[in-house]
């Protein structure tokens, strides 16, 4: 059996404001600089069963020699619904399942919907990094325990 089950997956959050536009569209020879933060939180339902989130960040901004104005920004939250085996009783394994192995396989879905919300906003198709989850969990875990 596997550890989880996931029951739903839903944008639950979005917001995406493009101050500059139509006016950037004319503009020529354009650099940009792009910034994401991307964070993953977890709430507890029941004894087995959790919301797991995935939210994004996301600021292009117009690289400029007098100041720095913004492209776009887009604000996201991506949550699974999910389930854990009732097996697995050991915290550390259900960390990693929340936080490593959910987020993994849900991260598809949310970085899909990142890039169409990019394209049907008139931007160049914009393909977030994939984000390796395991270590990001345990370099959160190092920076606790120090």
């Amino acid at each position: 059996m596997a550890p989880f089950k996931i029951f739903v997956q839903y944008l639950s959050n979005l917001s995406f404001t493009s101050p500059m536009a139509p006016a950037l569209f004319f503009k020529k020879d354009t650099k940009a600089n792009i910034n994401v933060k991307l964070d993953v939180k977890t709430q507890q339902s029941d004894e087995n069963t959790f919301l797991v989130s995935l939210s994004s960040v996301i600021e292009n901004k117009l690289e400029g020699d007098k100041d720095t104005a913004t492209i776009f920004t887009l604000k996201i939250e991506y949550n699974a619904v999910i389930q854990i085996d009732g097996s697995i009783t050991e915290e550390e394994d259900r960390k990693k399942i929340l936080l490593v192995y959910v987020p993994t396989t849900i991260f598809p879905a949310f970085r899909q919907q990142i890039s169409d919300i990019t394209t049907a906003s008139g931007y160049p198709q914009f393909n977030m990094e994939i984000v390796d989850f395991e270590s990001m969990y345990t370099k959160n875990r190092q920076q606790k325990n120090d």
